[in-house]
């Protein structure tokens, strides 16, 4: 919940304890997000079948909501859900233990909050010392990341120049993409010269192929390589 609130707070326009209260008093709706969820990617137990019943769920109790501010939240979550195409929640390292941090590979223009022009794809990375985003263009696309020191925006500052090459730039480069991470810890005693773009990487975890075997919704067992598994998405 924690990492969908985080993608979706761009909509929001209020403060994280605005939203947290919000899901706090709603922990019904916050229960049936979750349910949708696992329905979508659990590789044991999620089902379509289970999908289904957790999105009717869900729309009935939305409907219920009372507030249009606490409506705006609780839609833009459902819909970071029901956006994301791969997720590496259900995976586990090699001591079969969960990963440190979450992502979420999203499909933008099923966003109502994203403004346009939006990009074909999203790779958002959330942990508690740690959150980044990558946005693509096109199917295939190569851009730089960078770090961050805009805590609070820094998905407005790589949005602008992916605008810009898409709308400006679009007969020199067709397709491009951006990315950028921000720490949540402090930087006493981090080199940003020393570490670096690789360093980056790894500390952010966007590597080129950040979901090679997450899940995607309607497979179930371990899914195959990236290449393989997306058949028909971007």
């Amino acid at each position: 919940m924690r990492c969908a609130a985080t993608c979706a707070r761009r909509d929001w326009g209020s403060g994280w304890n605005t939203s947290r209260d919000t899901l706090v008093r709603n922990g019904s709706l916050a229960r049936a997000t979750v349910a949708l969820f696992e329905a979508r990617f659990d590789p044991d137990h999620g089902t379509q079948e289970g999908e289904q019943q957790a999105v009717a769920q869900l729309e009935g109790l939305l409907d219920g909501v009372r507030t249009l501010d606490e409506d705006r939240v609780l839609r833009s979550l459902s819909e970071v859900v029901r956006a994301t195409m791969r997720t590496s929640f259900f995976r586990a390292d090699g001591a079969q233990k969960p990963l440190p941090r979450l992502t979420l590979k999203i499909e933008p223009r099923s966003l109502a909050f994203v403004p346009e022009p939006r990009p074909l794809v999203e790779t958002f990375v959330y942990s508690p010392l740690v959150e980044g985003l990558h946005l693509r263009t096109a199917r295939v696309a190569r851009g730089g990341l960078r770090w961050s020191e805009r805590p609070e925006d820094f998905r407005s500052e790589v949005l602008g120049p992916v605008k810009a090459q898409q709308v400006k730039n679009s007969v020199i480069v067709p397709a491009g993409a951006k990315g950028a991470f921000v720490l949540r810890v402090p930087l006493t005693g981090i080199d940003r010269d020393a570490a670096g773009p690789p360093g980056a990487r790894g500390i952010c975890g966007l590597h080129p192929r950040p979901a090679r075997r997450d899940r995607q919704p309607g497979r179930r067992g371990r899914a195959p390589p990236l290449a393989r598994a997306l058949p028909r998405r971007p």
